[in-house]
């Protein structure tokens, strides 16, 4: 979306592709009918084509995942983050 601006791997960052995403938490103990309603609600907002347009026109991808899926997303990301982090440490040691 911005062909001036160089890639953080042309900046000189290897490895790096953390594209920005958003989840919804509910606080540990939520019932788990509320918490059912909201993956249902949220999964049918997501569906619809006004929104899944509005996402892609800012240049986005809706994801839509279960709450097992969602956790693995998370868990994935967050290591892939640790790892990168840890390897940038180890280059400037």
């Amino acid at each position: 979306m911005l062909p001036q601006v160089p890639t953080i791997a042309e900046a000189g960052v290897a490895g790096y592709d953390f594209p920005i995403w958003y989840g919804i938490w509910v606080r540990a103990g939520t019932p788990a009918g509320v918490i059912d309603k909201l993956a249902k609600d949220i999964g049918r907002v997501l569906a619809g084509p006004d929104l899944r347009d509005w996402i892609a026109r800012h240049g986005g991808e809706p994801m839509n995942m279960t709450q097992p899926e969602f956790a693995r997303f998370v868990l994935s990301e967050s290591e892939s983050a640790a790892r990168l982090r840890q390897s940038r440490w180890d280059q400037t040691q």
